[in-house]
């Protein structure tokens, strides 16, 4: 079975991206056993910062209806697309609550902070705090400061997590 170009460009890009997430973490950890404490959450700042940016400049293009947990649901959707360009497909996206207050998203789609996670044998719950979900966090914040979103269940294997909005009092 020969391996089609595109399919060999998604490999290469996948690599690619794994390889920089890995190299990312590593410094940050490199950054805290030197003594800079608070390196992942200068890191979240930014990533926060990029979200915010992103949604200030792609708001008008998207249509987005409401500014509630239920209404911003796509918006996730397509703020992880700016961490994985084309990776989250509506198919692996799959909604399994969904209310003004709460929303609650099931993923098995490929995700480059859990693949270097486990390459570097590490829980991919920080990772994905700092860089995943504060990325996020800046996004929804920009539509709705009352929206926060945290992270759910990841299983075992990483190949399905879940992710929780929820519209705040």
């Amino acid at each position: 079975m020969s391996v089609t170009s595109s399919s060999l460009n998604e490999l290469v890009f996948k690599s690619y991206i794994v390889m920089w997430v890995e190299t990312l973490i590593k410094y940050i950890q490199q950054l805290e056993k030197n003594g800079l404490e608070g390196a992942w959450e200068k890191l979240a700042k930014i990533q926060w910062k990029e979200g915010r940016s992103w949604i200030k400049e792609n708001l008008s293009k998207i249509g987005l209806k409401g500014d509630d947990a239920e209404s911003t649901v796509e918006l996730v959707r397509l703020g992880l697309q700016t961490l994985s360009p084309g990776l989250y497909s509506k198919k692996e996206f799959n909604v399994i609550e969904s209310t003004p207050e709460k929303a609650v998203i099931e993923t098995t789609a490929w995700c480059p902070v859990i693949d270097a996670s486990k390459k570097l044998r590490l829980d991919p719950k920080i990772p994905l705090e700092y860089i995943v979900i504060a990325r996020l966090q800046g996004i929804l914040q920009s539509v709705n400061p009352k929206l926060d979103i945290k992270l759910g269940e990841i299983d075992k294997s990483g190949a399905k997590w879940k992710l929780v909005i929820e519209l705040l009092e």
